[in-house]
């Protein structure tokens, strides 16, 4: 893959690129290079999926020892660099594209079926509204 590979070519030695997303709001460019690769983050999320990244050995190192203990599901917690102090960076679009109704796990309906009551996801939102807030500040840092 051509695309990718303009990537991998000036990807920073020292973080995780998201290389599919599946909610896509807000994009802040961080870089653009000579080879028409953008890099950015986005004001809104979580994106969701950890389907398709690029992450150098050192942001792996770091990712590994800050969630050594699971608060939030790994393809969550991966993408708050804010909290894992990885410089985490999306591409404008997907490199690689998966199907709009369906993961790789399950459907959205099956998604659906599991959720907890409003009452019970209060928690959740309050832990939301935090990383929306945060994700917004380290989108512009």
């Amino acid at each position: 893959n051509e695309r990718l590979q303009r990537i991998v070519d000036v990807a920073p030695k020292d973080a995780l690129i998201k290389l599919t997303c599946h909610r896509r709001k807000g994009f802040y460019k961080k870089a653009e290079h000579k080879n028409g690769v953008i890099f950015g983050r986005y004001f809104f999320g979580p994106q969701g999926s950890s389907a398709a990244y690029l992450i150098s050995r050192k942001a792996a190192e770091r990712f590994l020892a800050k969630s050594s203990k699971m608060v939030v599901p790994y393809d969550r917690a991966i993408e708050n660099g804010w909290d894992n102090g990885i410089n985490v960076l999306n591409t404008p679009d997907d490199i690689f594209v998966f199907g709009a109704d369906e993961t790789l796990v399950a459907t959205q309906r099956d998604y659906k079926a599991t959720k907890l009551s409003q009452f019970k996801r209060i928690p959740k939102n309050i832990k939301a509204a935090y990383d929306n807030i945060a994700r917004i500040i380290y989108a512009l840092v």
